[in-house]
């Protein structure tokens, strides 16, 4: 399989053996948070205001194959299409079903989805995030445990704008230095920014670095966002029943942290999934930050855009976007579920295909 192990590789290789051939649930936990909304943060929409269409617009992709929340595709300022186009490619491929879990966004999604009751989280500066985060968590692990009874294991992907800086502010109240080590949709890292607006919300929260190290409730309703609290208990509950794949970048070390201060055993039966572009990061650290607190294997899809024929699929391999909508983790799940029969150059053709539908290009 074009899979490559970033780290633990005994863990990573069984983790593997145990999925392969089996038949995974894809679920997108869509949210939004208005620290997306900060200048200069995130390329995750057109413009900071349209943020609030990213997640619900993903989500109609991967059911759809189509947006109804929006014309068109999510796209970066530059006019690069969401890593949802890859995501939906690969579960497309290996015939995976999707179910999209509401952790909190704006705009609700034109499409079934089950709603945890969480709201749209507030920007991190205010010191005061998200709201009920305690019983998000609740009930997003009585989904994640009867979801993963329906399924061999669970593939749990986001789509929220502005995700890394959130993650940034619960790393850092929980007393694990991830400074300069989350990654960024943009090509240049904004990690100053970043550093900026989690000190603002550390400040304005009454916080400091390490004083929720014993209240992972409080750091994520002070520092996150709402995709945090589902995906955290989506991945404990799952846990109990299933092998999960946390399907994304350096946010999901901030879910990990969480089940690792509430659920630590959980741990025992999770691996992420993750991108090439974000495992090979030269300006984050997705492993650095993850063996400071834990030895959960981290796993890439070894894509490569270099030989794709549209500009707009090849400048990935420039450093934008790297991952979103569980890009590496789905693509992992295709992979092993056909055996490798569905590797990275099948899985391009397909991405390339869709691209042209979706673009309008030939």
């Amino acid at each position: 399989m074009d899979v490559l192990i970033a780290n633990n590789k005994l863990k990573a290789e069984a983790f593997l053996d145990e999925i392969e051939a089996k038949n995974p649930l894809f679920i997108c936990t869509i949210a939004t948070t208005e620290t997306g909304k900060i200048p200069g943060l995130s390329a995750a929409g057109a413009n900071p205001d349209f943020t609030d269409f990213t997640p619900p617009a993903d989500a109609e992709l991967l059911l759809l194959g189509k947006c109804k929340s929006i014309q068109g595709v999510p796209i970066t300022p530059e006019g690069i299409p969401t890593p949802g186009l890859i995501t939906m490619s690969a579960l497309h491929l290996a015939d995976i079903p999707v179910m999209v879990v509401n952790g909190g966004v704006k705009v609700k999604p034109q499409i079934p989805y089950v709603d945890l009751g969480g709201n749209s989280g507030r920007d991190i500066r205010t010191g005061n995030s998200v709201d009920n985060v305690e019983e998000v968590i609740e009930r997003a692990k009585i989904l994640g445990e009867q979801l993963a009874k329906a399924s061999d294991y669970l593939v749990i992907g986001e789509s929220i704008p502005g995700g890394t800086t959130t993650a940034l502010g619960v790393l850092t109240a929980l007393g694990i230095n991830a400074q300069g080590k989350v990654s960024s949709t943009l090509p240049k890292n904004p990690h100053n920014l970043k550093a900026e607006v989690v000190a603002a919300g550390l400040k304005a929260a009454g916080e400091k670095f390490g004083s929720l190290a014993k209240n992972p409730i409080k750091a994520v309703s002070c520092m996150g966002d709402p995709m945090i609290a589902a995906m955290t208990g989506l991945a404990i509950g799952g846990a109990r029943q299933a092998p999960v794949l946390i399907a994304g970048g350096t946010q999901m070390t901030a879910v990990l942290a969480v089940i690792n201060a509430l659920n630590p055993e959980a741990l025992c039966n999770v691996a992420v999934g993750t991108t090439r572009w974000v495992a090979k990061d030269k300006n984050s650290d997705i492993c650095g930050i993850v063996k400071q607190f834990c030895d959960v294997p981290v796993l890439a899809a070894d894509l490569d855009f270099g030989p794709s024929k549209y500009p707009g699929l090849r400048i990935y391999e420039t450093g934008l976007v790297k991952e979103g909508v569980g890009a590496g983790g789905s693509s992992i799940a295709a992979m092993a579920k056909t055996g490798g029969a569905v590797d990275k150059d099948i899985l391009l053709k397909e991405i390339e295909r869709n691209y042209a539908l979706l673009m309008g290009t030939k």
